[in-house]
Order: structure tokens, then C-alpha cells, then sequence
């Protein structure tokens, strides 16, 4: 299975829909971090660049032990759909 960590803000619609989609096609939620709760603005420039927006994903796979930062929700739409996970799940 597939697991996520996202990084989100309070009342970004992006942030909402990406999680709608990636609950949709069955993706475990490890961990969702939020701006301000769970990290300082500072830090998300730090880890993810300047031109970072939100929501920023990392992945990892069952077999891996460690997290690839996947990107935004365009890069994280085109992941999924490259690995095959753009299908609903059938619970």
C-alpha cells in the first residue's frame, strides 16, 4: 500500500481536494502535518524550496523505508497516475 505524508494549511482548497482524491483511491494517510500546528512557515521553505505551495506530498511504497517528496498536487496527480494509483478503491 501505498502511504503519505502530507503538509497542509488551514483553508486551502488544494490542500482539501487532494485529500478527497487520495481517499478516494484507497492511499493510507501516515501522517498529515498543518502549518502553524505541526510546523512554522520557515521550516516548509526550508524543506521544500521558496516556490513551494501547499499541499506538499512525500510517498513511500510498502518495500521502501524511506519517503519521497513527490511535490505538489499536479506532481502527486501525475505519481499516482505513473504508479497505477489512479483507481478507486473498492471499499
Amino acid at each position: 500500500m501505498l502511504q503519505i505524508k502530507i503538509y497542509t494549511k488551514e483553508g486551502c482548497i488544494y490542500c482539501e481536494k487532494l485529500k478527497e482524491i487520495l481517499y478516494h483511491v484507497g492511499a493510507e494517510f501516515v501522517e498529515e502535518h498543518t502549518l502553524g500546528l505541526d510546523f512554522q512557515p520557515e521550516w516548509f521553505t526550508e524543506s521544500f524550496g521558496t516556490d513551494a505551495t501547499f499541499p506538499q506530498v512525500l510517498c513511500r511504497e510498502n518495500d521502501s523505508d524511506e519517503y519521497t517528496h513527490v511535490g505538489g498536487v499536479k506532481q502527486t496527480i501525475d505519481y499516482m497516475e505513473c504508479h497505477g494509483r489512479l483507481t478507486p478503491s473498492e471499499d
